[in-house]
């Protein structure tokens, strides 16, 4: 038997759909570029259970819809994970916090701009409160080609705000 979802996956399930500002959801098509696989490749790695393989930060509340953080033009349905079972949901940082402001607080995914330099990537992925105010460490991570998929190798430096 399936279990029941959470209060705070409830919440956001009903919120999103109430506000209709989700884009997103997992693509169809391909990562058009590495940047692309990159981005998709933090974005595993943030969404890994129990707690966050890369960046640093608190576990997402929620295994089957994840909000991340447009941030820029290097996030798009284009750099999306494949999967069946996780609804990604692209929201502006203002977005995101209408919603925490509307439905409480709850932890979403942001990624910076990718560097990759042949089959080598360096990339800021991190799990955030949207509305928590405990002050945070945004932390690079390095991904490595390895048979044509791009993978964690380790943590890169953090800077903390």
């Amino acid at each position: 038997m399936r279990p029941l979802p959470s209060l705070p996956q409830l919440l956001l399930a009903g919120a999103v759909a109430f506000c209709g500002c989700a884009r997103n959801l997992t693509p169809s098509v391909p990562p058009l570029s590495d940047r692309d696989a990159v981005v998709a490749a933090a974005i595993r790695c943030a969404a890994a259970q129990p707690r966050p393989r890369c960046g640093q930060g608190p576990p997402l509340q929620s295994r089957t819809r994840v909000v991340i953080d447009t941030g820029g033009e290097h996030v798009s349905a284009q750099a999306l994970p494949e999967s069946d079972s996780v609804q990604y949901v692209l929201l502006s940082r203002k977005e995101i916090w209408a919603l925490a402001d509307a439905n409480g607080d709850f932890v979403f995914i942001g990624v910076g701009r990718p560097r990759v330099v042949g089959d080598s990537a360096e990339i800021g992925v991190q799990t955030e409160w949207a509305r928590h105010d405990t002050g945070w460490r945004f932390c690079d991570s390095v991904f490595i080609r390895h048979n044509g998929e791009w993978i964690f190798a380790h943590p890169g430096h953090c800077i903390a705000i």
